[in-house]
C-alpha cells in the first residue's frame, strides 16, 4: 500500500511538473511567436524605409531633370528677350537718327527762310 501511495504521490509530482514545463513552453512559444511578428514587422518597416527612401531620390532626380530643363528654357528666353532688346535699341537709335536728321533739315529750312526774310526787310 506504501508503494502505491509513493507511486501516486511520484505520479501527481511529475503531473504538475508536465503541466508546468506545458506552461513554460507555451510561454516560450508566445515570446517565439512575438519575437517572429517584431522580426517580421521590423523586416517589413527596414522595406517599407528602403522604398521610401527610393521613392524620395526618384522624386529628387525628377526634381532636378525638371530643374535643368527649365534652366535651359529660361535661357532660350533670356537670349530671344536679350536679343529683341537689342533690336528695339537698334531700330529707336535709327528713329532717333532719322528726326535729328529731319530737326537739323526742318532748322535749316527755318534758318534760311528767316534769313531770306531779313534780307527782304533790310
Amino acid at each position: 500500500m506504501e508503494l502505491l501511495v509513493e507511486q501516486s504521490r511520484i505520479v501527481d509530482q511529475l503531473q504538475k511538473e508536465v503541466s508546468e514545463l506545458r506552461d513554460e513552453t507555451a510561454r516560450r512559444k508566445i515570446g517565439l511567436e512575438k519575437a517572429g511578428s517584431i522580426a517580421e514587422a521590423s523586416l517589413r518597416l527596414t522595406k517599407v524605409f528602403e522604398e521610401a527612401e527610393e521613392a524620395s531620390k526618384i522624386y529628387m532626380e525628377n526634381i532636378e531633370a525638371r530643374s535643368a530643363e527649365q534652366d535651359k528654357i529660361n535661357a532660350a528666353r533670356d537670349e530671344e528677350s536679350r536679343k529683341k532688346a537689342e533690336q528695339l535699341i537698334m531700330v529707336t537709335a535709327k528713329k532717333c537718327r532719322d528726326m535729328e536728321a529731319a530737326t537739323a533739315q526742318k532748322c535749316r529750312q527755318l534758318l534760311e527762310q528767316a534769313k531770306k526774310r531779313a534780307e527782304g526787310q533790310g
